[in-house]
């Protein structure tokens, strides 16, 4: 659920002040996933609570919520923006692709919003987008839809 972060920059950079800063609160957590240990701490005690509220605001259907899994696998997801988030921000990269790419877009996503995905086509030759009456947890909210796409893209190709 978020695009290429050279992406990220390309878009950012053309887009007007007040988008900047729009798109600076809907990423908030961007920022308090690079306090150290806090946010994994926060995780592992806080879990459950956490995965209540956000299948909650974010009307994840009763059974595909989280379960033990996600103390370890986000505490490994703030790793993964530490590692990549700053980075790619201060140095990103130009680069296109010939790969068909199918872009799943969730219209309602609260942290990446569709305007951020805003010439992404310039950087792949065969691009076809899917505009989804979703928020940002496509694959525990709409699972059967997703499938439906990926496999009749694959089969397509």
């Amino acid at each position: 659920s978020g695009p290429c972060l050279d992406h990220v920059v390309a878009a950012m950079a053309k887009a007007p002040w007040r988008a900047r800063l729009r798109q600076a609160r809907h990423s908030w957590y961007i920022y308090a996933f690079h306090v150290p240990v806090l946010p994994e701490l926060a995780w592992r005690w806080l879990h459950r609570p956490i995965g209540a509220a956000l299948a909650r605001r974010h009307r994840v259907p009763a059974g595909a919520g989280w379960g033990p899994e996600l103390a370890r696998d986000s505490a490994n997801g703030v790793q993964l923006y530490r590692a990549n988030m700053l980075r790619r921000l201060r140095n990103p990269r130009v680069a296109r692709t010939r790969v068909p790419v199918q872009l799943v877009v969730p219209r309602f996503d609260p942290f990446v919003p569709p305007s951020l995905l805003r010439g992404v086509d310039e950087f792949a030759d065969d691009l076809h987008r899917v505009d989804l009456e979703a928020g940002h947890w496509v694959p525990r909210t709409h699972p059967d839809r997703l499938a439906e796409l990926v496999t009749d893209w694959a089969l397509r190709r």
